[in-house]
């Protein structure tokens, strides 16, 4: 996906398609920065609840730098539901993640 930045738009961005829904702000540079775009589709509740559990997980492991990863993966998984797993993303991209954010990057 290349990132267009010289086209403008002026008027408002309705949502009409929750896949592209993600990219539209990345693809399109509006004229006013603080207009807002129209979603016609609820917010997905197992991504929020994603976004919640990785914010906790990289708190523990920042708070707990001894603590193993893996450790803290096993733990949180234990108390989400499938639909949550699945938003998390694979297995070895969320430890690559909290390795990451235990080692300050």
């Amino acid at each position: 996906m290349s990132l267009i930045r010289s086209m403008q738009v002026s008027q408002t961005i309705s949502c009409t398609n929750l896949k592209l829904c993600l990219f539209s702000a990345a693809v399109l540079q509006m004229t006013d920065p603080h207009e807002a775009i129209h979603h016609s589709h609820p917010p997905s509740e197992d991504k929020i609840a994603a976004a919640k559990v990785s914010a906790r997980m990289r708190a523990i492991v920042r708070a707990n730098p001894s603590a193993p990863p893996s450790q803290v993966l096993a733990s949180e998984l234990l108390t989400v539901s499938d639909a949550v797993r699945t938003e998390l993303g694979r297995h070895d991209s969320v430890l690559r993640r909290l390795r990451r954010q235990k080692r300050g990057m």
